[in-house]
C-alpha cells in the first residue's frame, strides 16, 4: 500500500513583528560612551573636547547643561556649529561621568 500524503498549504498569516520603538537617549548613551571609551574614542574635559572638535576628529559632543561658566557653553556650542558636530545636551554632568 502506498501512503498518500496530502500537501496542505499553510494559510497562516505571517507573523508581523511589533514595531520596536526607537531607543531613548538615556538608554543609548551609556552603551555608546562605553564602546567608545574601550577604543580610546572619548575625550573628556573642555580642553580635550575643544581640541578634538577644532581638529575635526570629533563626531559627537555631550554637553552638560549645569555648567557654571556660560562662556564654556557658548564656546562648545559655537565650535560644534562651526565644525558640524552633533551636540547633545545632557541635564547633569554626573550622569555622563557614570558611564
Amino acid at each position: 500500500m502506498e501512503d498518500h500524503k496530502e500537501e496542505v498549504e499553510a494559510t497562516e498569516e505571517p507573523k508581523v513583528e511589533e514595531e520596536k520603538s526607537a531607543p531613548c537617549l538615556e538608554n543609548s548613551v551609556p552603551n555608546v560612551i562605553k564602546k567608545a571609551s574601550f577604543n580610546d574614542g572619548v575625550k573628556r574635559g573642555l580642553h580635550e573636547c575643544c581640541k578634538a572638535i577644532d581638529r575635526g576628529v570629533g563626531l559627537m559632543c555631550f554637553l552638560a547643561s549645569n555648567c557654571d561658566e556660560p562662556n564654556y557653553l557658548s564656546l562648545v556650542k559655537a565650535l560644534c556649529a562651526m565644525r558640524s558636530v552633533k551636540l547633545i545636551e545632557v541635564p547633569d554632568n554626573k550622569t555622563c561621568l557614570l558611564y
